[in-house]
């Protein structure tokens, strides 16, 4: 193999040239460093309590379409949060 800067010939598994010293591969990227966001969890619990809130506050019996709507709304919320979680704890 030859150098890339002093054009000296050196042993193919050579990781730097012998004589300048410049490494004869590329260095590898870290990888990008991820930061431990909670924002998707706060945001599914206020969009389930809003949800709760809207089922508490609409007119109706219980089994009204808006109410099962809103009560629908609230339980996905939290269920798409847990997931979220569960998904982030199996990633570290």
């Amino acid at each position: 193999m030859v150098c890339k800067n002093c054009h000296a010939t050196i042993a193919d598994k050579a990781i730097v040239c012998y004589r300048c010293g410049t490494p004869t591969a590329e260095p590898v990227a870290p990888a990008p460093v991820r930061r431990a966001g909670g924002a998707g969890i706060i945001w599914a619990i206020v969009l389930a309590a809003a949800a709760v809130f809207l089922w508490w506050q609409l007119p109706g019996p219980v089994t009204s379409p808006a109410r099962v709507a809103a009560a629908v709304l609230a339980v996905c919320a939290v269920v798409i949060a847990l997931l979220r979680q569960r998904r982030r704890g199996a990633r570290r």
